[in-house]
C-alpha cells in the first residue's frame, strides 16, 4: 500500500508518502517540509496575500509532481488554523484543485484535535501513562484527554501568538514576560480546570521538540524526549534574555 499525506499549517507544509507491507508495517517513507509561514498573512491581514499565494501554488506544484512520480494508492490533504481563518481558503482550494488536482480539505478545529488524539494513541500504543495530549502547531493549540473526547482547539499557535506580541522575536524584559505570560495563562484557565489533575501530557509540534531539546530530558517509561514543566521558567528566561540572531546560533534552530 502507496499512501500519501499533506499537512499545510499556519507555519510549515509538509508531504509524507510511505509504502507499508500487508501487515501495516513502514517499508520506505519520504518526506518533504516547505518552509511557508501561511499565518503570518492570515493572523495579521485575515487572508494570503497575492505573493503568498504565488509560493503556496508552487509549492503545489511541487507536491503535485512529487505525488505523480510516487503514485499512492490513496492520500489526504488537509489545512488547519490559519486555512480556517483565511477569508480567501475557498478560492485556494479551488485553485490548488485545478492547477494541481489536489483535493485539500480544511478541517475543524475538532476534526484536528481527533487525528492528534488518535494518531498519539496509536503511535504510544500503552508505552506511557500519559492522560493528555497537547499539539502546539503555528496557528492553534489542541488539547484534550487520551481517553475521551474532551479536547479544546484555541486559537495559542506559535505563529498567531508572535503576530500578538511581535516583541517577543527579540530580547524581552523580565517584565514583560510576565505580563503576557499572565495574559496567556488567563486564555488557558477558562477551560484547564477539566485537566488539571493530569500529570503526563504527550506533545507534538516543532516548537516543543525545539523545547524538549533544550530540557534535555527523557521519559524513563517511553525514552522520547521530555520537557518538566518546573523547569520551563528558567529556559523562558534564559531565551527572553537573547536576541534573535543569540537564539538561533547558540541553539541551532531554524529561523
Amino acid at each position: 500500500m502507496r499512501l500519501a499525506v499533506v499537512d499545510v499549517g499556519s507555519n510549515a507544509i509538509r508531504l509524507l508518502m510511505v509504502v507499508l507491507d500487508k501487515n501495516g508495517r513502514q517499508l520506505e517513507k519520504k518526506f518533504q517540509r516547505y518552509p511557508l509561514r501561511l499565518g503570518k498573512d492570515v493572523f495579521s491581514l485575515g487572508e494570503l496575500s497575492s505573493s503568498t499565494l504565488d509560493e503556496l501554488f508552487m509549492v503545489f506544484d511541487d507536491i503535485s509532481v512529487r505525488m505523480n512520480q510516487f503514485k499512492p494508492d490513496k492520500y489526504r490533504a488537509v489545512a488547519t488554523s490559519a486555512m480556517r481563518d483565511a477569508k480567501n481558503s475557498k478560492f485556494i482550494t479551488d485553485t490548488i484543485l485545478n492547477r494541481s488536482d489536489i483535493k485539500l480539505e480544511v478541517i475543524s478545529g475538532e476534526d484536528e484535535s481527533i487525528m492528534v488524539r488518535d494518531a498519539l494513541a496509536r503511535a504510544l500504543k500503552g508505552k506511557s501513562n500519559c492522560e493528555l495530549y497537547i499539539d502546539l502547531g503555528g496557528g492553534s493549540l489542541e488539547i484534550g484527554q487520551v481517553e475521551s473526547n474532551c479536547f479544546s482547539s484555541l486559537p495559542l499557535g506559535t505563529v498567531r501568538l508572535l503576530e500578538r506580541y511581535p516583541d517577543f522575536s527579540g530580547r524581552v524584559s523580565h517584565d514583560r514576560v510576565k505580563q503576557v505570560t499572565k495574559e496567556i495563562i488567563d486564555e488557558l484557565t477558562a477551560f484547564s480546570l477539566q485537566f488539571s489533575h493530569s500529570k503526563v501530557a504527550v506533545g507534538t509540534g516543532g516548537s516543543l521538540s525545539v523545547l524538549a531539546n533544550l530540557a534535555n530530558n527523557s521519559s524513563k517509561e517511553s525514552g522520547f524526549p521530555a520537557i518538566c514543566t518546573k523547569q520551563l521558567p528558567g529556559i523562558l528566561s534564559t531565551l527572553a534574555s537573547l536576541s534573535f540572531g543569540q537564539k538561533q546560533d547558540i541553539y541551532s534552530i531554524r529561523k
